[in-house]
């Protein structure tokens, strides 16, 4: 039997499962990292700068073995320049790192390897920790670093193509390689600003790569969009125990389902208002919601379409990083 019911109850019972899938944290994660988002937009020293003197202040009379550590890993560097963009967030990483030494932890936080962490993408994530390491050891020398840039450009933009059209053309589409594409083209934007920032020829390719990428991304999510409901599924009831008499027996629920999204791991229970023959539907319609009202989504956008706005700026933004700044 298909579904009967109206287009109007289909989509009340697609806003219950998007409400409920909302409010207990089931969303798929699909977007660009904060911190890469920040530190590969405007003001990014700034905000190293602060994000530095936070460190500072929160370990308190532990700062010095912060900074200190911080040294070692830069190589002795205490001014370092051009620490915008590309720079400010591999400075950042680093600092995560010398705070972690600090405080005794392992558990260090890697942008990169949280973000790359899949097995179709290490290569990717084994190219951006290199090129991190790379990059820090020539941090004082902006034609060195310069070279090495333009070297891991070329291998990230290779490997970036083959991550989309493993999607594309292979269908091998869901939230996590969304997620790796999206932010090594914001990794990849990110190298050519630095490198228009040392050569101006450098310009024209990253205004393409950034138009390239915003159409890109629009077929990639339009591609996820149609695997999304694929992904949902809820059960026809709720078992479990009723009593009876005397009795407590195990006893199907109908009026209860359980939805589950295998990408995100969450199942909820919630009141079904409509039968089972009509999920399909709902799983369309709530798809629809969530690329509409997604957050992650809106940024993602909005990324490539600031940087594009704002790219004389960034390649123009200068700034220096020095590490014994400390303000209380």
């Amino acid at each position: 039997m298909g579904c009967a019911a109206s287009y109007e109850r289909i989509d009340a019972a697609a806003e219950q499962l998007y409400s409920a899938m909302l409010s207990g944290g089931s969303m798929p994660d699909i977007g660009l990292e904060p911190d890469v988002e920040t530190f590969l937009g405007l003001e990014s020293n700034q905000a190293l700068v602060t994000y530095h003197n936070k460190i500072a202040k929160d370990l308190q009379a532990r700062a010095p073995e912060y900074v200190n550590n911080a040294l070692r890993l830069f190589g002795g560097l205490t001014n370092i320049p051009n620490a915008v963009g590309l720079a400010s967030l591999l400075i950042y990483m680093v600092l995560n790192i010398a705070a972690s030494m600090t405080k005794g932890q392992n558990d260090v936080k890697n942008i990169v390897r949280s973000i790359f962490a899949d097995e179709k993408v290490s290569e990717i994530g084994n190219l951006m920790e290199t090129f991190t390491d790379r990059f820090l050891m020539y941090a004082n020398s902006s034609d060195e670093a310069l070279k090495v840039t333009k070297t891991y450009e070329d291998r990230l933009h290779h490997q970036l193509n083959r991550v989309k059209n493993s999607m594309l053309k292979d269908g091998h589409v869901n939230n996590r390689a969304v997620k790796h594409w999206m932010n090594g083209a914001a990794l990849h934007v990110g190298m050519l600003i630095y490198m228009a920032k040392q050569e101006t020829v450098h310009k024209t390719a990253a205004s393409l790569a950034i138009i390239t990428y915003q159409g890109e991304l629009d077929e990639i999510l339009q591609k996820y969009k149609a695997y999304k409901p694929s992904t949902l599924s809820c059960g026809d009831c709720l078992w479990g125990p009723k009593r009876r008499k005397r009795l407590v027996i195990q006893a199907c629920d109908a009026t209860i389902s359980r939805c589950t999204d295998k990408e995100a791991g969450w199942t909820l229970s919630l009141q079904r208002r409509i039968e089972g023959a009509c999920d399909s539907y709902i799983f369309t319609k709530y798809t629809d919601i969530m690329f509409a009202r997604s957050e992650q989504i809106k940024k993602m956008k909005e990324f490539f379409s600031n940087t594009y706005k704002n790219l004389d700026k960034l390649i123009k933004e200068k700034g220096i990083f020095k590490l014994r700044s400390l303000v209380f």
